[in-house]
């Protein structure tokens, strides 16, 4: 619960990778909702926090560091169904589209 309230990425992620993104998930039971074919995973963490949060695990494309990360409900869907990339699109303000449309490096 202390590493996934951790505001600061950095902090955030030198936790994980002391204690590991796939147990950490795995020890607050996350149920995941979307992985999609970029490699973003969309998690459900229920009954750890005053209400469900949602959480994008997804690496970094330049430097290959696995991320975790709290998003806003409003973000994970793509009209009905929860969508790990639109969560992602959403964090950095773009639409579906525009992020389907950035090519990796």
């Amino acid at each position: 619960k202390q590493i996934m309230a951790l505001k600061n990425m950095e902090q955030r992620m030198a936790a994980l990778k002391i204690k590991g993104s796939e147990t950490l998930l795995e020890e607050v039971n996350a149920e995941l909702l979307d992985k999609s074919e970029r490699g973003n995973e969309l998690y459900l963490v229920k009954e750890i926090f005053p209400q469900n949060e949602y959480f994008l695990k997804y690496s970094c494309p330049s430097t290959g560091r696995v991320y975790v990360k709290c998003v806003e409900k409003d973000w994970c869907k793509d009209g009905d169904k929860f969508s790990a990339d639109a969560a992602q699109a959403s964090s950095h303000h773009f639409t579906l589209q525009e992020y389907g449309n950035l090519i990796e490096a």
